[in-house]
């Protein structure tokens, strides 16, 4: 059995004062490792996978904290009237009401319709100058741990640098989801790109679940829940093709984002999620919108749930909020984006003739949208059923979907 002493040192390294304390074996210990030593304490696991399994399976309600992005005075991007910060809250709300009705979660929300909570708003204006001092300590020790060679810098995607006061909230929501005893924290944003003109539509499409970088204390179960919710969205919608995302599975670890604990500031688990660009087709209408943000609140869920080891009833027959669903109104190229369209898309999906053959979702988006890819879809499902290949949802097409996919 190895004997162990009492370490109690005061390391120096750049600008960075750093008091560690704990038990080494004599007998390995030398100032040239010092350095190693304070790396491994501070890039320690701060959380597990096995950790919030046995949390959650024991009957302890995971604390996950709910931040929708951007803000009423920071709205993000915006197309055509639509602002990022209200598709976040609209979709926030709806990841909050599928876990407050799981006695399995305790959600919390950052902001409201009117702005913050009182409970966010108080932290922001109560105690800055401890906040600041909590980030600025991490940024010394992470500075020289680099300059000693003991992390690495990673290159990864460029993100808009965020102003001092966005900057301090976030760092604000860390601090305070380390001290509530929050399990998981997932930041909701929709994506855009720089050099996009503001009233044209762009050339990317999909979605990207970041999870914090491989370092980080956070990393590994974040990376876990990444995985699984970026399993559950790629039903809906289709990874990312913008290139320093692409050819990633929908999971990019990154290094800088506030949200996943730059500068090693987060214990928790955490997970940026980009729900698509602002300028797709899904999102264009109310109609469609409003649909799929309940969708793409209800994947999240569902991938939480494939992470947790648990899928309740519903789940085994639809993975899916667009089904069961009642096919009563004739569509075709023309009708009004909405309801009808993406459970039509969706059950089409099921079927295994939507996306048409030779096409994906980046072509063929479930969007709520009745195009040449749907028009062929429906076409392929009618000569399946030795329907009359219409193209279009007449009412024999209707009973037949009514009859697979109406319970």
């Amino acid at each position: 059995m190895k004997r162990f002493s009492l370490l109690s040192l005061c390391v120096v390294g750049g600008s960075a004062l750093v008091l560690l304390f704990g038990f080494v074996a004599p007998n390995t210990f030398t100032f040239s490792n010092v350095p190693k030593l304070l790396s491994s304490i501070f890039f320690v696991d701060s959380t597990t996978t096995v950790a919030l399994k046995e949390s959650y399976r024991s009957g302890e309600r995971i604390r996950v904290l709910i931040v929708p992005g951007h803000d009423n005075e920071s709205w993000g991007t915006e197309f055509l009237g639509i602002r990022e910060a209200d598709m976040t809250l609209a979709l926030g709300e709806e990841l909050y009401a599928f876990l407050k009705a799981d006695s399995h979660f305790d959600p919390v929300i950052t902001r409201e319709k009117n702005g913050y909570t009182d409970e966010f708003q108080n932290y922001f204006d109560k105690d800055t100058g401890r906040v600041r001092g909590f980030v600025a300590n991490k940024k010394r020790v992470m500075q020289d741990l680099l300059k000693q060679g003991l992390a690495e810098k990673e290159e990864g995607v460029v993100h808009n640098t965020a102003v001092s006061s966005v900057a301090y909230r976030l760092y604000s929501i860390n601090t305070w989801a380390n001290e509530n005893d929050i399990d998981l924290v997932i930041h909701i944003h929709i994506n855009d790109y720089p050099g996009r003109r503001w009233n044209q539509t762009g050339r990317y499409d999909g979605f990207t679940v970041y999870v914090p970088d491989g370092q980080y204390s956070n990393a590994k179960p974040s990376r876990v829940i990444g995985e699984a919710i970026a399993s559950t969205l790629s039903t809906v919608l289709a990874t990312s093709n913008l290139p320093t995302e692409a050819g990633q599975g929908g999971v990019v670890p990154d290094q800088e984002l506030i949200a996943l604990g730059s500068y090693n500031t987060l214990d928790p688990a955490s997970v940026l999620i980009e729900y698509g660009y602002i300028y797709e087709p899904q999102f264009r209408t109310t109609a469609s919108r409003e649909v799929i943000v309940h969708e793409f609140a209800f994947q999240t869920y569902l991938g939480l749930n494939q992470f947790f080891g648990n899928f309740l009833e519903t789940f085994r027959t639809y993975k899916t909020s667009l089904l069961p669903y009642q096919f009563k109104h004739t569509l075709t190229q023309g009708s009004p984006a909405g309801r009808d369209i993406l459970s039509l898309q969706e059950a089409l999906s099921l079927q295994g003739v939507y996306p048409p053959d030779g096409e994906d979702l980046h072509s063929c988006p479930k969007s709520g949208h009745f195009g040449p890819c749907t028009r062929r879809g429906v076409r392929e499902f009618q000569e399946l059923f030795g329907l009359p290949s219409t193209g279009y949802v007449d009412a024999g097409t209707q009973a037949k979907l009514s009859e697979l996919y109406s319970r």
